[in-house]
C-alpha cells in the first residue's frame, strides 16, 4: 500500500487559508500580567490628559483670537492720531475714527474719496509729490500740509507715510499740529518783540548764564566796550572785569546762584 500523497493546494486556496488564519490570530487576546496592565493604564491616562489639554487649548483659541482682534480695533480706531490707507490713486481705502474726525466726515462716507480733495490748494503739490514718491522710492516720507474739512475750518497736520508690504497701498499717519504751529508763531513774535526791546533800549545789556558764559549782547554794549558780538558770545564775562574787582564780583555771583535775592543789584 503506497504512501498517501498530500493534496496540492492552489495558490488562491492557500491565500484564502492564510487570510482566515490571520483574522483568527488577530482576535486572540494575550493576557497582561499585573505589571504590564498598570503600565498600559498609566500610558492611557497620560494620553487622555494630554488630549484634554489640547482640547482645552483649542477651546480657548477663539477667545484669545477675539481678544487680540478687539485690542487691535481699539488701538486702531481710538488712537490719538489719524490712521488711513490710500491706494495709488490717492483714494482712501481705510481710515480710523480719529482720521475721520480730522476730516469732519463719517468714516463710511470717506471710503474711495480722494484724500487730496481735503488738502489746501497751495499744499496739494506737496502732498502729490509725497504720495508719488512713496510708491516710486518705497521709502518713508513726511510733510506738513493744511487740511480743509467739510465744515470749512483749517487744520495743519503732519503727514508720515510709508508703503504697505504688498506695495499696493500707502499707510498714512495724520497728526494735528495746529496748536503747536500757533505756539511757534506766538513764540517767534515774542522773540522779535524781545529782540526789538533788547536792541533799542538805549542801555548796554548782556545775557549770561549761571556759569558766567555770555549768550547775547546788544549793540549799545558793543559800542561801549568795543567788542563785537562774535568776540564775546561764548566767552565768560570775567574777561571784561578788572583783576582787582573780579574776586568781589564773583562773590556776588556765587551769592545770587544760591539765593537770587542775595547780593547787591547795583555795584
Amino acid at each position: 500500500m503506497g504512501k498517501r500523497q498530500r493534496p496540492v493546494l492552489s495558490s488562491s486556496l492557500r491565500r484564502r487559508k492564510e487570510e482566515r488564519f490571520s483574522r483568527k490570530s488577530a482576535d486572540i487576546t494575550v493576557p497582561l500580567n499585573p505589571v504590564n496592565r498598570r503600565r498600559v493604564i498609566r500610558e492611557l491616562q497620560a494620553a487622555r490628559i494630554e488630549l484634554e489639554k489640547k482640547d482645552q487649548e483649542l477651546m480657548r483659541a477663539p477667545s484669545k483670537l477675539n481678544a487680540s482682534q478687539e485690542m487691535f480695533r481699539d488701538l486702531y480706531d481710538f488712537a490719538p492720531v489719524g490712521y488711513l490707507s490710500l491706494n495709488r490713486g490717492g483714494a482712501i481705502c481705510r481710515i480710523n475714527s480719529s482720521g475721520a474726525g480730522l476730516l469732519g466726515m463719517e468714516r463710511i462716507l470717506l471710503i474711495n474719496r480722494r484724500f487730496a480733495s481735503f488738502v489746501a490748494d497751495e499744499d496739494r503739490p506737496i502732498f502729490d509729490a509725497l504720495l508719488a514718491g512713496i510708491f516710486e522710492s518705497k521709502e518713508k516720507a513726511a510733510c506738513e500740509v493744511t487740511l480743509l474739512n467739510v465744515e470749512g475750518s483749517q487744520i495743519i497736520v503732519m503727514i508720515e507715510a510709508m508703503l504697505s508690504k504688498d506695495e499696493k497701498e500707502c499707510h498714512v499717519v495724520l497728526e494735528d499740529i495746529t496748536e503747536r504751529k500757533k505756539m511757534d508763531v506766538a513764540l517767534r513774535k515774542s522773540e522779535r518783540k524781545y529782540r526789538t526791546i533788547f536792541e533799542n533800549t538805549g542801555t548796554p545789556m548782556v545775557i549770561a548764564d549761571e556759569n558766567t558764559i555770555i549768550h547775547e549782547i546788544n549793540s549799545e554794549f558793543e559800542h561801549l566796550f568795543g567788542y563785537s558780538r562774535n568776540e564775546l558770545v561764548g566767552c565768560s564775562w570775567e574777561k571784561l572785569v578788572l583783576k582787582e574787582d573780579l574776586e568781589r564780583l564773583m562773590g556776588y555771583h556765587e551769592q545770587r546762584s544760591i539765593d537770587p535775592e542775595a547780593g547787591p543789584r547795583n555795584y
